[in-house]
């Protein structure tokens, strides 16, 4: 692993989130009138991925037992089919609620989907405390990498609810839900 100064230096000089896990860096930017700038927080700092345990979670079903929502929080991503959150025969419609210990300005929302790609969510709608919405269409089917969606709402909030809207086309019962999800974010002052 790389030392952690070394990572945090990178970032800053190229202008990238780091994990909490100071593992991976991630390039955060936006255009703004044609200009590609380093996105930051109002203190100037680098948003950073929400912590999974400050993060509560409810959903509209779950498959049973070893898929609650929680899962779907709980860090680093495996090629297991036994991780993540899976509804109990919902497809559009499922939704799952996220419920932040801290008041936050999301910035991205990371999601993974599930293992098989008859689960795979393809737009969904994000709800935010304040009753506002927006919807994010998901490319990156099965669980094979991140779907990395910027989002255009910056106004502090509490919670978002995450709605699977519409799923890729299946002739198999769907058992929607995520792998994982990560909330990018900057605290709000």
């Amino acid at each position: 692993m790389m030392d952690k100064k070394i990572v945090l230096l990178l970032a800053t000089v190229f202008g990238c989130m780091v994990s909490s896990t100071y593992e991976q860096a991630f390039p955060m930017f936006r255009n703004v009138d044609g200009l590609t700038i380093a996105v930051t927080c109002d203190d100037g700092t680098t948003p950073q991925i929400y912590p999974a345990s400050m993060i509560k979670c409810t959903a509209s079903s779950e498959y049973d037992r070893n898929f609650p929502c929680q899962r779907a929080l709980s860090g680093p991503w495996e090629r297991n089919f036994y991780r993540g959150w899976a509804s109990k025969r919902q497809g559009a419609g499922a939704w799952i609620y996220l419920s932040f210990k801290d008041s936050i300005v999301v910035q991205m929302l990371r999601i993974i989907q599930r293992f098989m790609s008859y689960n795979s969510a393809r737009t969904l709608s994000i709800e935010y405390d304040d009753g506002t919405t927006e919807e994010v269409e998901l490319s990156v089917i099965g669980s094979v990498d991140w779907n990395e969606k910027r989002l255009d709402r910056y106004i502090p909030t509490k919670s978002m609810n995450i709605t699977i809207k519409r799923i890729y086309p299946t002739l198999v019962p769907t058992n929607a839900g995520f792998k994982a999800i990560q909330i990018v974010a900057c605290k709000n002052k």
